[in-house]
């Protein structure tokens, strides 16, 4: 008796992608708030359609990424907790970021 075993072409091909789509988001990479926080990531988990605005409603003023290290966190986690379907300004980024990260690999659009 004999077995055939057939797509293990298809899934050396799909593990060598996967290996260099790791390869790729390795290490610090520098993400655009627009492709961290995508429009169907803030429709789906706050009361925004865009990233923009969420931070033009919050009454923050974000213009460079040293504009986030003078904001009130407090004042920023009341606000998401308040808009969306996180606490924290930083269980929100790390939603995001799984996104992300899940997108930059192929293993979901993170739209599930």
């Amino acid at each position: 008796m004999s077995i055939e075993i057939k797509g293990l072409n298809n899934l050396l091909h799909s593990l060598e992608d996967l290996k260099q789509n790791v390869a790729e988001i390795e290490g610090e990479n520098p993400v655009a708030f627009n492709e961290m926080f995508p429009d169907f990531f803030m429709m789906r988990n706050t009361n925004f359609s865009t990233i923009d605005e969420m931070f033009d409603k919050s009454g923050f003023i974000i213009n460079k990424q040293g504009d986030f290290d003078d904001i009130n966190v407090e004042k920023l986690d009341q606000f998401v907790n308040e808009n969306t379907e996180f606490e924290t300004w930083d269980e929100m980024k790390q939603a995001a970021g799984k996104e992300w990260i899940l997108r930059k690999l192929r293993l979901g659009d993170g739209n599930e």
